[in-house]
């Protein structure tokens, strides 16, 4: 059974969601809010890193459908870029977490890194979409 399907929506939600969290913080102040959004994170790069591991999985079956490669192999460098990068804001910004710094251009930086994050999960959705919606790719039709 493809559990990408299940997964994929995790991180697609989560990792956009901690860059508004931390635009938020940024706007309004107060580090709880920074706080939630690294929570968010956080759970965003860990459904990720299923998401990942899932898609693979289910690509499998179709890099021998030539008009579908290009974009698997797009969805698919998105999806390792994206993994990457919440990877780097999570362990980059666990000292900062952790010490409390609340030092303005740190978060800064930080929330840049987060909205970063949250456009490459929104890219390789893109590819993901395209795959379903204009290739039928993990479709079954009938019964």
């Amino acid at each position: 059974m493809d559990i990408h399907p299940l997964v994929v929506h995790f991180p697609i939600a989560l990792l956009p969601l901690g860059a508004l969290l931390d635009l938020y913080a940024l706007w309004r102040g107060g580090r709880v809010w920074h706080q939630f959004a690294y929570t968010a994170i956080v759970l965003g790069v860990s459904s990720a890193m299923v998401a990942v591991l899932t898609g693979n999985a289910a690509a499998a079956d179709h890099w021998d459908r030539h008009e579908v490669v290009d974009v698997l192999s797009m969805h698919e460098d998105w999806a390792t870029g994206t993994l990457f990068c919440g990877l780097l804001l999570v362990l980059g910004r666990l000292p900062l977490q952790l010490k409390g710094d609340v030092e303005q251009k740190k978060w800064v930086l930080w929330t840049v890194g987060s909205a970063a994050g949250g456009g490459l999960v929104l890219a390789t959705a893109y590819y993901g979409g395209m795959l379903v919606y204009e290739y039928g790719v993990g479709v079954q039709f009938g019964g």
